[in-house]
């Protein structure tokens, strides 16, 4: 029987759930198929989607592959507005060979002009130029540790390495410079946000708004603060950070200038400083400024991944570098119920 895809519903919560737990061979404390989170990721109502952001190919009356589009507008530097997303919880049943590749190229035509991804298994990365997914930018992860007591009391990895990784770790966390005389940041509402990412020197940027992270203060996974950045008076940017056990997550940032990217993120680790269970501080960059920036605040890059475009409509300058940060994906919510350090 021919596969046909599906646009879920609440009440496929238990099929695609018990589909996502075995292909993923999710543990106890894995929250891919937890109810609450389920509902929140597919099918908690979003202003910038129509419906459930669910999509099953079902066969013979099972589940074969899932997938989850992240929807996001993007906003190129001609001033051409398009939809994109990456695809989260995207699975395959092994038996059913070419299902994930299926699901992935018919995935909501109406609503998506392309498809990002980020990250993801070896396998993943080999498979998606066979459907046309095609190089844009390369982005980084960046970490620094915070306290590296508590960070090697809570290590996922504790062994005869653990007494190098303190040192390392001790020496690195004072790496850290103070935000310059007269820069300082507050906790904001998002309406109170009026610097946001902004096409420039031939930059794609992704949509934000208060819509968005009023949507992300409904995740039950995650605390999150939003900061203005101000100079003298002026909003010079933003970060949001989001806290996970043990870790603090730069999620989203942006700064007017290149010179401001550098007062952002010293801010942003004076900001995580403050929460007694942030052991380390993480986030991701694209844009050379934004990288640079880390650099001189005591960050290292950990990984560098490609961000793979699927764009069928070829709606955007292949030269263009796309800034893409963790709310982009599912990157800055996910987590398994413990630490897990990038340092």
């Amino acid at each position: 029987m021919k596969a046909v895809l599906v646009q879920s519903s609440p009440g496929d919560a238990v099929p695609i759930a018990r589909f996502l737990s075995r292909i993923f061979s999710a543990g106890p404390n894995d929250v891919v198929a937890r109810p609450d989170h389920m509902h929140w990721k597919y099918w908690e109502p979003r202003t910038d989607w129509r419906g459930s952001r669910s999509f099953h190919l079902d066969r013979d009356g099972a589940i074969v592959a899932h997938g989850a589009p992240w929807p996001v507008p993007v906003h190129t530097p001609d001033r051409a507005e398009f939809v994109g997303a990456q695809v989260l919880d995207w699975a395959a049943d092994p038996t059913t060979p070419g299902a994930g590749l299926s699901l992935m190229k018919h995935l909501a035509p109406d609503q998506l002009d392309l498809i990002f991804a980020l990250g993801g298994s070896e396998a993943t990365r080999k498979v998606l130029p066979a459907i046309g997914f095609k190089s844009l930018n390369n982005v980084s992860l960046y970490a620094k540790p915070l306290r590296p007591f508590a960070q090697i009391a809570t290590h996922q990895y504790r062994n005869w390495k653990s007494p190098a990784r303190l040192l390392r770790n001790l020496a690195w966390s004072l790496a850290s410079p103070a935000p310059s005389k007269d820069w300082v940041s507050r906790p904001v509402e998002s309406g109170e946000i009026t610097a946001w990412p902004a096409t420039q020197n031939g930059v794609t940027v992704l949509g934000r708004g208060s819509a968005r992270f009023e949507y992300f203060a409904k995740c039950n996974l995650i605390q999150s603060r939003l900061y203005s950045v101000e100079h003298m008076g002026r909003q010079a940017g933003y970060f949001y950070l989001v806290f996970v056990p043990g870790q603090a997550r730069i999620a989203d940032a942006w700064a007017v200038d290149s010179e401001t990217w550098k007062e952002v993120y010293a801010l942003a680790i004076a900001r995580s400083s403050e929460f007694p269970e942030a052991n380390e501080i993480t986030t991701i960059a694209g844009l050379e400024g934004a990288q640079r920036a880390l650099q001189e605040c005591g960050f290292r890059c950990r990984r560098t991944d490609p961000l793979m475009i699927f764009d069928p409509k070829k709606v955007l300058d292949p030269s263009t570098r796309l800034h893409f940060q963790m709310i982009d994906n599912d990157t800055f919510f996910r987590h398994v119920g413990h630490p897990e350090y990038e340092t």
